[in-house]
């Protein structure tokens, strides 16, 4: 089976499909060397054999075999106006395809430029989403939230196992840690700015620090000042590689109130290495946490992060075992062997049954 993945990526480790996609297009061809990606971008992206640039001129035609004629094309992400034109010319083809929104179709990120959004995709978008052969969901709250596309399949984000694991945890002065993109309203950092706030007596009662890592941090570091909460709230640069992993073994608790998500990568690698989550149903996450016990999970509000916040300090004597819970969790169902082992029997199933 040949597969083909279209996207539009940079080589830039510090956003989210731009991390992803290539690491799904890597297991994949270690599992199947039919699997190339095709980048509408010029960027080369590393560690991945088969990749082309997209050719408006030749189309397919420059594309080298057996790729110019692929049994199955897996768009990521759907606001990109070239991924319409090759999809047309897909169903002229006969070639089926799958779109991967990562998030981007759950109801509340359609809210955001609600306008903007309803008459793209009734207009422009529509053809592209209405013969696509299955969108691609990464949660089965993505699949609940999703009314775009006649058949889903749910396959998640995955992560690489890790060698090195939290083995201890403080009983006061707790680390909290952040690490992502710091976009205000989809990560959902005014909510934890506010929360914060709210809580601001017991957590330095208790002695805290919140440590958040990422790019573009103007506004942030506005309201932080605005709140007056630069004494518990560290805002700091990017990280990744050893650094990375030294912030998640010497945390405590990782955070992250995003109001909507796919499925973040941030919180699987936090698991990884055993270290229990405070998140929000916007991460998309809640269920598994829940039916797992791998941490605590607040409705994505102030008032109710404020108040799981505070339980999962009262709670702290519960960390060794939820930290046990989040690496049995990964090592159960968000490696990526399962992850692609799922895709692929998933894509074959689909072509088969065209």
């Amino acid at each position: 089976m040949v597969i083909l993945h279209v996207a539009s990526l940079r080589d830039y480790l510090y956003s989210g499909v731009c991390a992803v996609v290539p690491q799904y297009v890597r297991e994949q061809q270690k599992a199947n060397t039919n699997v190339a990606l095709l980048n509408i971008l010029d960027d080369r992206i590393k560690g991945i054999e088969h990749q082309f640039k997209w050719d408006k001129e030749k189309k397919f035609e420059a594309i080298p075999a057996p790729f110019d004629k692929p049994d199955l094309i897996v768009f990521h992400e759907v606001y990109c106006k070239e991924f319409c034109k090759i999809a047309r010319e897909l169903v002229t083809k006969g070639i089926p395809y799958v779109i991967v929104p990562h998030g981007s179709l759950i109801k509340q990120a359609q809210r955001r430029k609600g306008l903007k959004k309803f008459i793209a995709n009734h207009t422009l978008f529509y053809p592209y989403l209405k013969n696509a052969t299955a969108i691609q969901v990464l949660s089965e709250m993505e699949r609940k939230e999703t009314r775009w596309g006649k058949k889903k399949i749910l396959i998640p984000n995955g992560v690489d196992p890790v060698q090195e694991h939290k083995t201890s945890f403080r009983k006061d002065r707790f680390r909290l840690l952040y690490i992502g993109r710091l976009e205000i309203q989809m990560k959902g950092l005014d909510l934890l700015i506010a929360a914060i706030k709210k809580e601001e007596a017991f957590l330095k009662e208790k002695g805290c620090t919140i440590e958040i890592h990422g790019t573009g941090g103007e506004r942030l570091k506005e309201l932080i000042q605005e709140a007056c909460v630069g004494d518990l709230v560290r805002l700091e640069q990017p990280i990744s590689g050893e650094e990375k992993k030294q912030a998640y073994l010497n945390a405590d608790y990782f955070i992250q109130t995003s109001r909507v998500e796919g499925l973040p990568l941030s919180i699987l690698e936090a698991m990884s290495y055993g270290l229990p989550c405070i998140i929000t149903e916007g991460t998309c996450f809640g269920d598994v946490f829940r039916k797992r016990n791998a941490g605590w999970v607040a409705d994505t509000n102030v008032s109710s992060i404020a108040d799981t916040l505070k339980k999962a300090l009262e709670e702290a004597e519960q960390l060794p075992k939820k930290s046990k819970n989040c690496m049995e969790t990964i090592k159960e169902e968000f490696t990526w062997e399962i992850v692609t082992k799922k895709a692929l029997q998933e894509y074959s199933h689909l072509w088969k049954n065209q």
